[in-house]
């Protein structure tokens, strides 16, 4: 099956200047201009479908832009129209019914059309060995030697290139290492497929959340697919800022509970 469930979304703001997210204790970086994430101490532990709508909008703002005064991000990015997907020859069929089902379920919350083996888009990678990891982390747009450093310890990461005036994602590249255990590879697919879809930042959020870097739940949550519906709810343009996204938020988070 080459589309999914096929619908569009809308655009809004972009220049030629991008913007890369690095996940799994990366960075996030420009073109030109590098800034390392730091990661911000509020705690949304505890965090579940029976949360308030501010606590969980506070929580989707975090995962979507980086806590305010901490982070580089300061609007939102997401997809902009149908997403070419390719995926290597290399991954064994199981591992790519996997992928291709997450991708399924993604398109089914956000309606993001994707059309699997052509040009990305996302593009995911499938070093086979340590040698081919390394020479992707110095191929991929990471600028930044420390965050070069930080993938490279990582189990799986993501690079997401952004247009700046618009907000649409431009492309995302996934590594997943072959060498990944079946249910280490389960989760760097629900979470890095997931990330990619414009909710770079993670949050303390203990099991509450995939997107967690404390205690993280083995899958995507019900917070989750709640977070991907809201980012993708016509109602908030790529592009939009922090100011209009707190006044937005809420209502929408309310809305696909």
């Amino acid at each position: 099956m080459q589309r999914f469930l096929a619908q569009t979304i809308m655009l809004v703001r972009c220049n030629m200047c991008f913007r890369n997210h690095i996940n799994s204790l990366a960075g996030i970086a420009a073109l030109g201009v590098i800034s390392t994430v730091l990661f911000g101490c509020g705690s949304y532990r505890g965090i579940g479908v029976h949360s308030t709508d501010q606590n969980l909008s506070e929580a989707f703002l975090a995962v979507a832009l980086g806590r305010e005064g901490r982070f580089a991000d300061d609007v939102l990015s997401k997809w902009c129209g149908p997403v070419g997907v390719t995926l290597p020859e290399t991954v064994p069929p199981g591992r790519r019914t996997r992928m291709m089902e997450e991708l399924f379920l993604l398109s089914r919350l956000t309606t993001v059309d994707f059309q699997v083996d052509t040009k990305p888009g996302i593009e995911m990678h499938y070093p086979a060995t340590s040698t081919e990891l390394d020479a992707l982390i110095v191929d991929l747009p990471i600028p930044s030697a420390v965050a070069r450093r930080r993938v490279a310890s990582a189990s799986c990461f993501f690079v997401l290139q952004t247009d700046r005036e618009t907000g649409c994602l431009r492309k995302a590249d996934i590594v997943l290492p072959a060498a990944l255990d079946d249910s280490a590879f389960d989760h760097c697919v629900a979470e890095e497929f997931s990330q990619a879809m414009g909710l770079p930042n993670d949050i303390d959020a203990g099991e509450g959340s995939i997107f967690s870097r404390s205690g993280r739940a083995s899958a995507r949550t019900t917070v989750d697919d709640i977070f991907l519906r809201t980012l993708y709810d016509p109602e908030i343009a790529p592009g939009t800022e922090r100011p209009e996204l707190e006044e937005l938020v809420p209502t929408l988070i309310g809305k696909h509970r």
